[in-house]
């Protein structure tokens, strides 16, 4: 029962002190308005001791809403290449229960 409580207030304060920031996002082609592929890079903190999965969200609540999911490795980066028609987007890490808020692409 001691492990099982220290495990829980190890994983909460993890959960606390996390902190997840999208770096970049930006259309990979803007000279073309057809083209939709943006790169969405992003980083938490403090880096994980091993892979954790994170969600993308572009253009949340629309028709083109897109869901995409990747790991982030012990560096605590990554980066993902979507497609967005809206040009927004967010992070979330539900395994450390932090959320990025969400952003509009950048001009490169």
């Amino acid at each position: 029962m001691k492990l099982f409580t220290i495990a829980a207030l190890l994983l909460t304060s993890l959960a606390s002190a996390s902190e997840l920031k999208i770096t970049s996002f930006y259309y990979l082609d803007n000279e073309s308005r057809n083209d939709r592929a943006a790169e969405i890079c992003f980083s938490v903190k403090p880096a994980p001791t091993s892979p954790i999965f994170a969600n993308i969200t572009i253009d949340k609540g629309t028709n083109s809403e897109g869901h995409y999911n990747t790991f982030v490795g012990p560096r605590g980066r990554a980066c993902v290449v979507v497609a967005t028609w809206r040009g927004t987007g967010e992070v979330s890490i539900p395994e450390v229960e932090v959320q990025a808020k969400e952003v509009a692409v950048n001009k490169k």
